[in-house]
């Protein structure tokens, strides 16, 4: 879908008086060690305390405190179950009371940060603490912002696939189901059946008629891939689906259907940045089906899938596993274009300020989602930019950033309504035809 038009903000109205970022009050330092100490009750006091503080200064109250610092010193705290049962709950009551507030301090996926460490507790040895922990994901995750998933998907997926402990695999795999599939092939039981009711519960969400009657066999293929990849092949033969597993296929006939997947499939793809990611993998494996096919009709149907993936991934010669990442939305340059925002109005906050590195990895992830719409980037960043300055207003500032990256990105505008044709919007298409299906319950959007 064509992202919606952009346009600028209209001018303020009214002159305001530029204003510094806001900073930590000139208060003494929290002292986290409260947070940590035997007494169940005393920690919950001071927990509440300082969740009163964030809800009034924002991430300033948990920076002010050195919070991310303190948190993963009690998390490794081997001595102390205490302290380590008050570091997770302490995380869940700031990720309730003040999810807005904590999130820019603790939720990224740097290498033994907080977001790490607490995922790694989730197989502590006591009881008390695990499930201390695992409240703690639950309610951080749950409450977060939906666009800031990208920002934790390194942390999660290099602990499903790392980490010798079941008890993190399995909770990886509860806090973000669509990151199953690569999990599947863990030896233990305990780790395949929670993965198997991810991917069942990830599937439920397909609303696409023709696809969702076959996504028991797309879980059991994953599950078991020797012996149901071909039988899946030949299930899925008239979708705009594949399993790059499919390519590996000896049987000729298997490999054709493989071919027409891919060959449909790309025919409905539109950008080079939603079909990149798996170039590198199904123009190879075509490539040397293409060159090791006796049969001259299935030799003709590959080379045309072929060409339709070349085409959309812009391609031309070669065959994609050497080509230089996309230029994808760098969060660090985001950071720089909202610092030049705000210093049109006379503010100069940091581009390191952890508030702003924040809000700058969720407009990444909008970017990367192509998603250009003026309401998703208010909803999802003025809640932060709240916190850095009142003035100008968040929305004001959320919209002038979007209007940067879209530029940014060459974002091709909407015509006017008075030069398109017949208003289509929210109609319903279902068109489809041999094994193609096109568009099938598909809604256009303006």
């Amino acid at each position: 879908m064509a992202p919606a038009a952009v346009s600028a903000p209209a001018p303020a109205t009214t002159t305001t008086v530029p204003t510094k970022p806001t900073v930590a009050p000139a208060t003494p330092a929290f002292n986290t060690q409260a947070l940590f100490v035997s007494d169940k009750k005393a920690r919950e006091s001071a927990a509440a305390h300082l969740a009163t503080q964030a809800q009034k200064t924002g991430p300033a109250a948990f920076i002010n405190a050195d919070f991310a610092t303190a948190a993963v010193k009690a998390l490794n705290d081997k001595k102390s179950p205490a302290t380590r049962e008050g570091a997770a709950k302490a995380i869940s009551t700031f990720a309730t009371k003040c999810p807005t507030a904590i999130e820019p301090v603790i939720v990224n996926s740097t290498e033994k940060g907080v977001m790490s460490t607490l995922l790694e507790t989730l197989a502590d040895k006591l009881p008390a603490v695990a499930k201390a922990a695992v409240k703690a994901v639950k309610d951080l995750t749950s409450h977060m912002s939906p666009w800031a998933t990208a920002t934790l998907m390194p942390v999660l997926l290099k602990q499903i696939k790392s980490n010798g402990k079941y008890q993190v695999k399995i909770g990886c795999l509860k806090v973000l189901d669509n990151l199953v599939a690569k999990a599947p092939v863990q030896a233990k039981a305990e780790v395949k059946k929670p993965a198997k009711e991810s991917l069942t519960k990830t599937t439920s969400l397909v609303s696409n008629k023709d696809v969702e009657k076959f996504t028991p066999a797309l879980i059991k293929a994953l599950l078991n891939p020797v012996e149901e990849v071909p039988n899946t092949i030949m299930l899925l033969s008239a979708t705009t689906f594949v399993s790059e597993r499919g390519l590996n296929e000896k049987a000729t006939a298997t490999r054709r259907k493989v071919a027409v997947i891919v060959d449909n499939m790309s025919k409905l793809v539109d950008s080079k940045y939603t079909v990149r990611p798996f170039t590198a993998k199904l123009l190879p494996g075509l490539i040397r089906m293409e060159e090791g096919m006796a049969d001259p009709e299935a030799r003709t149907v590959t080379q045309r899938a072929i060409r339709t993936l070349r085409e959309v991934s812009k391609i031309p010669e070669g065959d994609g596993s050497d080509l230089p990442p996309l230029k994808l939305a760098d969060a660090a340059g985001i950071a720089k274009l909202a610092v030049g925002v705000y210093s049109k109005a006379g503010v100069t906050p940091a581009a390191a300020d952890p508030v702003v590195v924040y809000v700058s990895e969720l407009a990444a992830t909008l970017v990367a989602s192509r998603n250009f719409e003026v309401a998703d980037w208010e909803k999802a960043l003025s809640p932060y930019l709240a916190y850095i300055t009142d003035t100008p207003e968040p929305q004001t500032v959320a919209r002038d950033l979007l209007l940067k990256c879209a530029n940014e990105e060459d974002v091709e505008e909407v015509p006017d309504d008075e030069e398109l044709g017949d208003d289509l919007r929210n109609y319903q298409f279902s068109l489809a035809y041999g094994a193609k299906i096109l568009l099938n319950t598909a809604t256009l959007l303006a």
